[in-house]
């Protein structure tokens, strides 16, 4: 059973890391499991205790940071920035093109609507007056 301090270390922790590759996630998830283990072996653990027995979160990312590769760190930050860039661009064209589609139903329906026509004129011949 996770207490809330274990709760609260570990939000923090995950919000502050900047990449979520499958090795980050990774790293949280086998930290995560030491913090429950932590937590159920002290009674009553505290966030104070995690910080005195782990270190405070912002610690333990830089020396995460620290044991990484900084080209490997490097290269994983300019690809996840290029994936949200092509991301975003699809979104934005996405976008572009219903934007453009709906104009181009609107524009359809104003012809369809001046079309049809709002008034229908009817002629009744009366065709008695040609056989008498």
């Amino acid at each position: 059973m996770q207490s809330d301090c274990v709760k609260e270390y570990y939000r923090i922790l995950k919000a502050i890391f900047p990449l979520k590759s499958y090795y980050e996630a990774k790293f949280l998830k086998e930290y995560k499991n030491s913090l429950i283990e932590f937590s159920n072996h002290k009674n009553h653990c505290t966030f104070d205790d995690l910080v005195a027995e782990f270190g405070s979160p912002q610690e333990v990312l830089l020396e995460y940071m620290d044991a990484q590769d900084s080209t490997e760190t490097s290269a994983a930050i300019k690809k996840q920035n290029t994936r949200k860039y092509i991301l975003l661009s699809c979104a934005l064209f996405l976008f572009l093109g219903l934007l453009i589609y709906t104009t181009f139903l609107y524009g359809l329906n104003q012809k369809v609507e001046k079309a049809i026509p709002d008034k229908v004129n009817t002629t009744i011949i009366d065709d008695k007056e040609e056989y008498d």
